[in-house]
């Protein structure tokens, strides 16, 4: 992909996230990756940038979505904290940067829908090693944002869960 083409996808991007994103002002993120429709936020929050990750059946998706078999194909938190579990996560009560410790954070809606009851989870973002967040906007790019709140609002809802594990 040329360059020009390059900046005019991630100048469309950055209007798009500002648009949808109320809470994220100019200065408070940085696109850090061009679009990628292989993997997703939840993906992303588990350092995997190889496949879609998501609670949902194998049966009817097929493989093209991985879930962990013995984990319910549920869209509940307590379904992506056991999830986590598996990478080694365990709950945590606050998302202050701590050394040689790898954090998420676990969105969810704030609102009821039709697809997504409220309390559904909706995103995922980890923490970086400066203390700032990490976040992918499902097929789109991936940023940097200072907080967590800054993508907070009527799309992804609100933090309802932290997660830590030492760091690998």
């Amino acid at each position: 992909m040329s360059s020009i083409i390059a900046k005019i996808l991630a100048e469309q991007s950055e209007q798009r996230i500002k648009q949808v994103f109320e809470n994220l002002k100019d200065g408070e993120f940085e696109i850090t990756s061009p679009f990628d429709a292989k993997y997703n936020c939840i993906a992303h929050a588990a350092g995997d940038d190889s496949k879609w990750w998501w609670a949902v059946d194998k049966n009817i998706v097929g493989n093209d979505v991985f879930w962990f078999n013995n984990i319910p194909s549920q869209q509940t938190l307590e379904s992506f904290i056991l999830a986590f579990g598996k990478l080694g996560y365990e709950l945590c009560e606050d998302s202050e940067l701590e050394e040689n410790v790898e954090k998420v954070a676990i969105y969810v809606s704030i609102k009821d829908e039709i697809h997504t009851p409220k309390g559904t989870p909706t995103h995922m973002a980890r923490q970086l090693s400066n203390g700032k967040w990490t976040s992918k906007f499902g097929q789109d790019v991936d940023i940097s944002h200072d907080t967590l709140p800054n993508i907070e609002g009527e799309t992804y809802g609100e933090v309802k869960q932290i997660l830590k594990r030492p760091k690998p």
